[in-house]
């Protein structure tokens, strides 16, 4: 049976509010992002998942295994480790080098157009 793991990471850059997903599905890995702009409100980001999310583009597939299901936590750990994650920026390396690899052909594609 193949599932769909997909994580979605919301931060401020610095400059821009940003968008990163994640999609893990047998053995491969997609990423997408979206730029919000100034920071949404919770009706913005409802709205957003409910009609622009379909329309991610999303990079090709990159060979990867599916992150590890946790198991369920004790309340005061989940606090302690969402703590954590809100500390830590991004996506992952291998999300972060399949952006990379899905920019390069993107950059690659507009440049044989001309």
């Amino acid at each position: 049976m193949s599932s769909t793991i997909v994580i979605c990471s919301i931060f401020y850059d610095g400059q821009f509010w940003v968008a990163e997903f994640e999609r893990y599905s047998q053995n491969t890995l997609q990423t997408a992002r979206h730029i919000f702009g100034p920071e949404p409100n919770n009706a913005e980001l409802r709205e957003w998942s409910a009609i622009v999310s379909k329309n991610l583009k999303w990079s090709q597939a990159v060979q990867s295994s599916a992150p590890h299901e946790e198991q369920r936590l004790n309340p005061k750990r989940a606090k302690r480790l969402a703590i954590k994650q809100r500390k830590i920026i991004g996506l992952s390396n291998k999300a972060h080098d399949a952006m990379k690899i899905a920019r390069h052909f993107n950059n690659k594609a507009s440049s044989n157009t001309c």
